[in-house]
């Protein structure tokens, strides 16, 4: 930011052209660099003067005239003392901020400014009443700047525990800290994010089903292979991007199979990420496999694979 500012200002205007919240996101860490560069405060002032304005020029202006209705993710905000008190001390709110801060060993509380992004994009999560995006963990795709965030914050923190053991005259001591420091953050990380929760990234490490799915070559022979070349494949939401090769038309199984594709299918194993039926679900995907065991302009092809069903359209002559 300060040995380039004008690249700097390209990539700002970049990151608020990709989404109109990304002006508040910007503007957070603009208020961080008041304090940590003091001599760019003028120009620090003059983007997040173009921030405000880029926001509600996107929510107010643009985006209701592209989308000729008004802006309707606008959260609902408190407007009482007591209703900000009601929004910030819901239970599931404060297990989310104190369970993030655990992830991090609670280190970002002692990033000084650096902690102000963090802050900002906690109140956009647990300040409003209502809001169409609420996520009170760390696993969506919408808690990437809360983590890079806590990331930058740990690691200036990291960074001052450093200068302070640098200053330490003994080498040995200096040395003995420094591993110390690292084999405790490694092994206390680990634990507390083995503990929090299913969705903490060291559970995937011990979990064989993922090591599995990584090796997933014979996986994708067994699906396909069967599969002949034809016009129209329709599929459910996972199974779809393995047949790209093989169809012209790929579809997804949204509840019927009205267009009449020309294979269908299904793979209805257990254990399954809900997420793998989108459009439909796991209940309706069994109900149409019987529907198409019954239907005569179709034939089911045998597979090896248990619970996975592929059916062709009969040909008719003309």
């Amino acid at each position: 930011f300060k040995s380039n500012f004008k690249l700097s200002f390209i990539f700002y205007f970049i990151f608020l052209g990709f989404k109109e919240s990304n002006a508040i996101t910007i503007s957070m860490v603009l208020v961080w660099l008041w304090f940590y560069k003091k001599t760019l405060r003028k120009q620090i002032l003059s983007l997040l003067g173009v921030s405000l304005v880029w926001f509600l020029a996107t929510t107010k202006i643009i985006i209701p005239a592209i989308s000729h209705h008004k802006y309707i993710y606008t959260p609902e905000m408190p407007r009482t003392l007591s209703q900000v008190y009601q929004s910030l001390l819901m239970p599931k709110k404060v297990n989310f901020v104190i369970n993030s801060l655990k992830y991090y060993l609670y280190l970002p509380i002692l990033a000084g400014p650096a902690l102000i992004p963090v802050a900002g994009e906690y109140l956009i999560r647990v300040l409003p009443l209502k809001s169409k995006f609420e996520s009170f963990n760390l696993n969506m795709h919408y808690n990437v700047y809360l983590t890079t965030f806590l990331t930058l914050s740990t690691t200036l923190t990291l960074l001052k525990i450093q200068g302070l053991i640098k200053k330490i005259k003994s080498n040995s001591l200096k040395n003995y800290l420094i591993v110390s420091l690292a084999a405790f953050l490694i092994a206390a990380t680990a634990y507390t994010n083995r503990k929090t929760g299913p969705g903490a990234p060291i559970n995937l490490v011990i979990s064989p089903i993922f090591w599995q799915s990584l090796n997933n070559d014979q996986w994708v022979k067994d699906r396909t292979l069967p599969v002949p070349q034809t016009k129209t494949i329709m599929a459910q939401n996972n199974l779809l991007p393995y047949f790209v090769t093989k169809a012209k038309n790929l579809d997804l199984f949204k509840g019927n199979y009205d267009q009449k594709p020309d294979v269908i299918i299904f793979d209805i194993s257990a254990g399954q990420n809900a997420n793998n039926f989108y459009g439909s679900n796991q209940q309706v995907v069994k109900e149409t496999i019987s529907k198409l065991k019954d239907d005569p302009n179709y034939r089911p092809l045998k597979t090896q694979i248990p619970d996975y069903y592929i059916f062709t359209k009969v040909k008719t002559n003309k």
